[in-house]
């Protein structure tokens, strides 16, 4: 019975952040529908800003420190995304160069005071409005069966670094400590929403990193925009149903090892994705 009510409560807590962010990210999807790039010519930009930041990110490997670099990656990461989300916001009720300004300044505080007050609920919404943004930025640029390829090497890395022990709880542990965990922490009690970042026990929380939350979420509103409000609906539902059987799994086996949730997910978005065609 114990393990039925925390199931229930994780779930529920995971549910409402997902439909925070579907919220969030409709906000600005309803006036801003059109992909900023959808013909062939995408590609190439894409494929340069790809290497662009894969040599920038070896770079800063090689020559910063491992906590330099993480904070680097944690504050750029959900810059973009804040940065994002307020223009395209913004850009409902006022011109372009006001809302840019008041995106920027927004973001760089919204870091800053995260940066002072690193309380979990307040973490939690940087996350989900970052990843709100990133929707925006990225959902509408591919189609279902090309972000279906995405989902299915991230899930299969995922897969192979938990396999060879890259990341484990000592990994989770130090990215609290150092209060740059790119990712959701759902705590067992809503009380614990309260505490600060570095202070959880990793045994008492259920951790989605940003990934696990944004790249379904691509798949849900690229199912949106290509195929209609039926086929976002479905994704959505096989998306939750697989969060369920996901806790049903860890909470059973009672896993001392962190299991990667894109895995569950990845299968959904497939799953989902066959559903409309052959039903």
């Amino acid at each position: 019975m114990f393990f039925s009510k925390q199931i229930l409560g994780v779930f529920l807590q995971i549910i409402a952040i997902f439909l925070v962010t579907l919220l969030f990210s409709l906000t600005i999807l309803i006036f801003w529908q059109t992909p900023l790039q959808t013909s062939f010519a995408f590609w190439p930009d894409f494929i340069f800003l790809f290497c662009f930041i894969i040599v920038l990110g070896v770079l800063l490997v090689k020559y910063a420190s491992r906590k330099q670099f993480e904070k680097l990656f944690f504050g750029l990461g959900a810059f973009a995304g804040l940065f994002s989300f307020g223009l395209y916001f913004l850009l409902n009720f006022i011109g372009y160069f006001w809302s840019a300004l008041l995106s920027l300044i927004g973001a760089l505080v919204f870091l800053w005071y995260r940066s002072y007050r690193p309380y979990l609920w307040l973490h939690n919404i940087l996350i989900i409005i970052s990843v709100a943004g990133l929707v925006k930025i990225f959902s509408l640029q591919f189609f279902p069966s090309r972000l279906l390829f995405i989902l299915a090497v991230l899930a299969v890395y995922d897969g192979l670094l938990a396999y060879f022990k890259y990341f484990d709880r000592t990994s989770i542990k130090v990215y609290f400590n150092r209060q740059n965990f790119l990712g959701v922490v759902i705590p067992f009690k809503l009380s614990w929403w309260r505490q600060i970042l570095k202070e959880p026990k990793t045994e008492t929380f259920f951790i989605l990193g940003i990934g696990d939350l944004a790249f379904p979420m691509f798949f849900a509103f690229s199912c949106l925009w290509y195929f209609g409000i039926k086929a976002f609906l479905i994704t959505v539902g096989f998306l939750f149903l697989s969060l369920f059987v996901l806790l049903i799994f860890v909470f059973s086996k009672k896993r001392k090892k962190p299991f990667p949730a894109l895995i569950f997910l990845a299968a959904a978005c497939f799953l989902a994705y066959g559903f409309l065609f052959y039903f």
